[in-house]
């Protein structure tokens, strides 16, 4: 079997993550979109709607040339309940798949304006599959020299004797 490219490994690895994310948004409790876990952030809903926003503003800066976070994508309505969620994120998720369908392994490497620096669309895109790290472990990180992989493929490995319990990849406790 011929190896895959980084293009095709970033799709599987995106779809794999997408379907976990689904689940996730699927999971959470009916009457809670609201909860506000700190006082001054963002309430369980637009926590959970968030994951769809990255797709949503990223891919549409990728097609267009420039990720500026200035106009929004169509379709970017926040939906008000639970059972709305997942399925608007699955709407965005295969606007975005439609968005980035186009992209080349040669367009990886081409620059584009990012908020306010430029870099090459493999960065972006890299982060455009929930970086910032969701509950669901839905993120993709572009390790140079190592390609596509989930933010759980970054974890070491556990020590076995418990003495890592409750604490974060870097040591730190649990928040």
């Amino acid at each position: 079997m011929a190896p895959i490219n980084e293009l095709d490994r970033f799709h599987r690895v995106w779809e794999t993550e997408a379907q976990l994310t689904t689940k996730l948004l699927e999971s959470l409790p009916a009457n809670q979109y609201d909860f506000r876990p700190d006082r001054g952030g963002r309430s369980l809903g637009e926590m959970a709607w968030h994951l769809a926003e990255i797709e949503g503003y990223i891919s549409y800066g990728i097609a267009n040339g420039a990720v500026t976070f200035q106009q929004a994508p169509p379709n970017m309505q926040r939906p008000r309940e639970v059972r709305l969620l997942a399925p608007g994120y699955q709407r965005m998720h295969a606007d975005s798949e439609t968005r980035l369908a186009g992209l080349t392994e040669a367009d990886l490497d081409r620059e584009i304006p990012f908020a306010d620096r430029r870099m090459p669309i493999r960065h972006p895109l890299g982060r455009h599959s929930h970086a910032p790290g969701p509950p669901s472990g839905a993120a993709l990180a572009y390790v140079p020299d190592g390609g596509w992989c989930t933010a759980g493929d970054l974890r070491p490995e556990p020590r076995g004797d418990g003495s890592d319990a409750g604490k974060d990849a870097s040591g730190q406790g649990m928040k």
